[in-house]
């Protein structure tokens, strides 16, 4: 496949300006992961075991980012001659594109798991959370990453699956994949972030109910102290 009859390549002004739009975006992105990662490497006491997720979900931002931007750059007939073919180009990016996508919700759907466990049952988090067992998540994570990141360049590399944009449309297959693994890790953020709401919503109500007592009690202690006043 030529540059060509490349079928990812954008032909008409405003594509391209949705281009540049994105590359930006994506530019501000990375910038913004560079930043968080730089934050946490050097902060001591941002090392525990959220901040290790975030730190990893960061790095993997800045790959999303470099992904998509190499994405939108491939859509765009600049004239250049890549090293390698197009086809296997646009495979690789479609997989780091995918991957880095999934990843990175996955890392919310684990930090929110790990938000719940810690407000709700804070002593078996303490004990059982060790930054050994986060590594071990995380590198779990990131296997299942690879596995995405490896298909479309080993798998989809035929002229069959590039009659369309490899970018834009994937094979059915490998996307319900990657869609089911999102949706579940979106539902899981949900579910945990409304369980978290209603544990603070319970806390809430147990402390305004101890507060009322509290205030009760001194209400009849000040009564009693008046009675007694009185009758002497």
């Amino acid at each position: 496949m030529n540059n060509e009859t490349n079928p990812c390549f954008i032909h008409n002004n405003f594509g391209t300006f949705i281009v540049y739009i994105t590359v930006l975006i994506s530019s501000i992105s990375v910038s913004e992961s560079l930043l968080v990662v730089c934050v946490i490497w050097f902060t001591e006491r941002l090392q525990r075991n959220t901040d290790i997720l975030v730190a990893s979900l960061a790095i993997n931002d800045l790959i999303l980012g470099f992904a998509f931007t190499s994405n939108q750059i491939l859509t765009v007939p600049l004239g250049v001659v890549y090293p390698i073919d197009t086809k296997l180009l646009s495979c690789i990016v479609s997989g780091l594109s995918s991957g880095t996508t999934n990843l990175s919700m996955m890392h919310m759907g684990m930090i929110a798991i790990d938000r719940y466990i810690q407000i709700a049952y804070p002593f078996y988090y303490m004990k059982a959370m060790t930054k050994t067992r986060t590594y071990s998540i995380l590198l779990v994570l990131w296997i299942v990453n690879f596995i995405f990141f490896i298909i479309p360049p080993t798998v989809y590399n035929n002229d069959q699956y590039h009659k369309r944009c490899i970018l834009l449309h994937q094979p059915i297959v490998y996307y319900s994949a990657g869609f089911t693994t999102y949706v579940t890790s979106l539902v899981l953020v949900f579910v945990c972030y409304l369980k978290i709401a209603h544990v603070a919503f319970r806390h809430k109500k147990a402390s305004e109910s101890r507060r009322r007592d509290v205030t009760i009690t001194q209400a009849e202690i000040h009564l009693r102290n008046n009675v007694r006043t009185a009758l002497r």
